[in-house]
């Protein structure tokens, strides 16, 4: 997505950057190998790792257990409305990705950038 590799990388200057998916370990590899951006994200919370799949609310459970970090300070976003649904019920700042300039924005509204 045009833009995303440099907001990628302007976030990441500022604060930590995780990802999570719903993929599995052949598609995650191929991305890894394909997409060189993703080596910016420094924790990966894949679905198959962690044996449940957004938006249970395990899932977020599971992250949120890892982080260690109250839940209001982690930022959610994803281009499913469901699975931000399902990270505001777990306590996150829920961002609809709606494309990037519209991302950019929220962030700097909450201060992330």
């Amino acid at each position: 997505i045009e833009g995303m590799p440099d907001l990628l990388q302007r976030v990441a200057s500022s604060v930590p950057v995780g990802m999570v998916s719903n993929t599995n370990e052949t598609h995650f590899e191929y991305c890894r190998r394909n997409f060189i951006f993703l080596s910016i994200i420094q924790r990966h919370f894949l679905s198959w790792k962690l044996r449940v799949m957004k938006p249970d609310v395990a899932y977020y459970a599971r992250v949120l257990e890892q982080l260690a970090l109250p839940a209001n300070r982690i930022v959610f976003i994803d281009d499913i409305p469901e699975n931000v649904k399902g990270a505001k019920q777990a306590g996150m700042v829920g961002i609809v990705f709606e494309g990037t300039q519209r991302l950019r924005q929220e962030l700097e509204a909450l201060g992330v950038i």
